[in-house]
Formats: C-alpha cells, sequence, structure tokens
C-alpha cells in the first residue's frame, strides 16, 4: 500500500528548523520519502491532499492505566493519591479478563483520537491488552506488573512472561517489568525484577516520586530518598523509565544523569490528585531524557496527549516564573521521540525520518482557533486540541480517518463499556 500525502507543513521533529512545505510518501509500514515534491516513479494507491495541515510524527503515551478507563470519573474527590488507591483497589479486585479486553480497546480509542499511537500500561490480564493492541494496530509497552513482595511476584512473572515474550513476536508489543511502586513492592521484589529485566534485555518501568508522602515515608522506612533508595538496590542496572518523579531533589536528578533513564510527568494526574507540580525544566536542564504520559483515566480524566502537552508547558512556566522553562517545541518533542526513546522505539518512530515506521498524525490548522497560524509549534500546544488530529496512521496503517475510527467500533465499545462497568458495580 502506498500513500502520498501531498503540499503538507511536514514537522519531523529532529530540529526545530526542520519544518518543510512538501510531500511524504508512505510505502507499505515505512517512510519512503521526504522533501519538496515525491518522486515522479513514486505510484500512490490513495493520495491525501496536505494543504493546511501538520504532519508530524503521532505521540507516545509512556505511561499509563489502560484499562482504568472503567473508573473514569469514579471516586475521584478523595483526599489524596492514598485514599483514591484505596478505592481503586476494591473495584480491580473484581475485574476479570473479558473486563480488561473491553476498556483496553476504548482506552485505544481514546489515545488515538489524540494522537497517540504507542503506549506504555502498567496493569493486569496483559495478553488481553497486547492481542486488542495488535488487533486495533497500536503499539502497546506492557507492564507485567509487580506488587508485593517476592513470593507473590514469582508466580506472576512465571504465569505471564513466557507467554507475553510470544507475543512480542509481532512488532507492535514490547514488555517491560513493571514494579509499581517502593511503598507496595519491597527490596527482594524490586530486585527480582531487576534480575527477569536483565535476563531477558527488557526495560523496568515504575512510580517514582509522586508524593511527598511517599518521599517522607521513605525517608522514615529506608533512611533516603525514593531514587536514591531504588539506586541502592540496583534497580538501575538496566534501562528504566520513571513515571511522575514529582518530588525528586537535586542530588537526585544528578544521580540520574548516569543511568539510562527517562522521566515520565504527568501533569493532568499530578495535578488532579494534588500531588505537585514536577520539576520539569531542572529535569531538562540536567539532560535527562523526558516524555509524557497521561496516567489512567480515573485520574486524568482523560487519555488525551494535546491536553498534557498543553497543561505541562503552562506549569512549568506558572512554576517557575519563566515563559522559557518549556518551550512548544521541547514538549512536543517530548510527546514524540522523548516517548519513543522511553519505550525504546526511537530507531523505529518519534520523528519523521526515510526508512522509519509512518507512525504520523495530520492535524488540521484551518480551524478558527488556529488562525493566524503565527508559529507552527506554538500553535500547536496552545491553540490546537485533539479535535483538529484528523487523521492518524501507525505502521503505515490508518487509525483514524477524517476523525472516524478506522479499526474500532466506536458506539460498540460504548456499548460494551457500559455495560461492564454494570456488571462489575454489581459484583
Amino acid at each position: 500500500m502506498n500513500t502520498l500525502i501531498s503540499h503538507a507543513t511536514i514537522l519531523p521533529m529532529t530540529l526545530e528548523s526542520a519544518a518543510l512545505v512538501g510531500d511524504i510518501c508512505i510505502t507499505d509500514d515505512r517512510i519512503s520519502f521526504i522533501g519538496s515534491k515525491a518522486p515522479e516513479d513514486f505510484h500512490a494507491d490513495q493520495i491525501i491532499n496536505g494543504r493546511g495541515y501538520v504532519v508530524m510524527p503521532s505521540f507516545t503515551n509512556a505511561h499509563t492505566h489502560s484499562s482504568m478507563i472503567l473508573m473514569r470519573n469514579y471516586k475521584d474527590s478523595e483526599s489524596g493519591l492514598q485514599a483514591w488507591l484505596q478505592q481503586v483497589w476494591a473495584i480491580e479486585a473484581k475485574l476479570n479478563a473479558d473486563d480488561i479486553r473491553v476498556a483496553s480497546e476504548l482506552a485505544m480509542g481514546e489515545m488515538i483520537k489524540s494522537g497517540i499511537t504507542s503506549f506504555a500500561d502498567m496493569y493486569y490480564n496483559y495478553d488481553q491488552t497486547a492481542q486488542c493492541a495488535i488487533d486495533v494496530g497500536m503499539r502497546a509497552d506492557l507492564g507485567l506488573t509487580i506488587i508485593g513482595d517476592i513470593n507473590s511476584a514469582k508466580p506472576v512473572v512465571k504465569a505471564n512472561l513466557d507467554k507475553m515474550l510470544k507475543l512480542c513476536e509481532n512488532d507492535l508489543v514490547n514488555i517491560s517489568i513493571a514494579q509499581h511502586a517502593i511503598y507496595t513492592v519491597p527490596a527482594d521484589a524490586y530486585q527480582y525484577g531487576a534480575q527477569i529485566a536483565r535476563a531477558n534485555g527488557l526495560k523496568m518501568h515504575t512510580h517514582v516520586s509522586e508524593t511527598m508522602t511517599e518521599v517522607q515515608d521513605s525517608i522514615r522506612e529506608f533512611g533516603t530518598t525514593p531514587v536514591k533508595y531504588l539506586q541502592k538496590i540496583g534497580f538501575f542496572d538496566s534501562k528504566t523509565f520513571l513515571a511522575h518523579c514529582v518530588h525528586i531533589t537535586d542530588e537526585e536528578i544528578q544521580i540520574l544523569k548516569d543511568y539510562d533513564t527517562t522521566l515520565v510527568h504527568c501533569p493532568s494526574s499530578n495535578s488532579k490528585l494534588a500531588s505537585g507540580i514536577a520539576r520539569v525544566k531542572n529535569w531538562r536542564e540536567a539532560g535527562l531524557s523526558c516524555a509524557f504520559g497521561t496516567d489512567g483515566a480515573s485520574s486524568n480524566n482523560n487519555l488525551n496527549m494535546m491536553k498534557e502537552i498543553n497543561l505541562g508547558c503552562m506549569l512549568a512556566a506558572v512554576s517557575t516564573m519563566d515563559t522559557q522553562a518549556l518551550r512548544p517545541f521541547d514538549a512536543l518533542k517530548m510527546a514524540t521521540f522523548g516517548g519513543a526513546k522511553a519505550l525504546g522505539l526511537d530507531n523505529m518512530c518519534g520523528t519523521l525520518e526515510v526508512g522509519k515506521k509512518a507512525d504520523l498524525i495530520m492535524v488540521d490548522m484551518k480551524g478558527i482557533s488556529n488562525t493566524p497560524t503565527n508559529d507552527i509549534y506554538s500553535a500547536l500546544v496552545y491553540s490546537t486540541t485533539s479535535e483538529d488530529i484528523r487523521n492518524v496512521f501507525c505502521n503505515g496503517r490508518m487509525l483514524l480517518k477524517n476523525r472516524r475510527l478506522q479499526t474500532i467500533d466506536e458506539a460498540l465499545v460504548k456499548k460494551q463499556t457500559n455495560k461492564v462497568w454494570k456488571d462489575i458495580c454489581r459484583r
């Protein structure tokens, strides 16, 4: 299948100055040409007029709990993270594989409609979410989730690792070892997960320093702050990505510079749960890799990457009193290349380059809120909404066409989700 997108404003996201007006050619699952005019010998099966559109890399959601979409707007006025978690865990105890499958599909539909084609999930019934991603056509990094001590962790890993590695034979699926957090996973289980990661060449995904309570409890229990504790027990010996990191210290920022790690900023969840404002300016000044995540839809309450980018920039400015704390291009880079790097996908997506996978979005810039478009990057962050994302490609396959999902029956999955939730409430 050959696709030509013509006369578009193309943002490769390699350099801020790399923007150009021209054509982009997709051959099967890859980008085969980017330039001012497509080669005459390129024979397109479909031609899309890109006038008035931005074509850019699709987004990566580097931290979410996709099936928690079932608990959207549920018990979300609790006093803080820990009180909210108690409500959520009570519902999660009732979930089965069929629930996860339906919720995963709904979550993927919402993510696609905000330009996300890759996501890192930390949840349960991984095979359901993985198979759903394959069917839908998204890239999924599934966290083999560990909560509890080593006696709890070993049976979970034993029961799931081989079948998850088998699913990775499909290039849309990868897995990570996902130790939940230091307040739910003791050192022996963290170290066991790290051992499994090293033996299988996997990444690790965890929550870190999300709240001040977590930091204070860490100091009281372990005699040090969370990042230093994780360093002490050998967590950073493999590639890692860390969700939230709201309250990491200057010393911890310097420690993380020595490791292959990415810090995942979740501004909506951090704000809604009153966790705090992450110091993204300091992260970036230290040269740390950064990405965006939505967290789950029960603590956000959307899976909308455009919202995260917008809020991330505004919180960075107001918390530092510096309008340059997170510039639009840099925020978009976090959501594209930064997320791809976190998931180990930067060799195939995250930027638009010949030979890379055709994971890209088309954003309609002709609407009233984008008129005039004086600065393209600023417009995308401060004026554009997810409703302006008209077409989404992943692996060369169109997942969204003129705002209509192509691989998901939106009406059906919404109906199924409402039925599942009613069933859960009766259990």
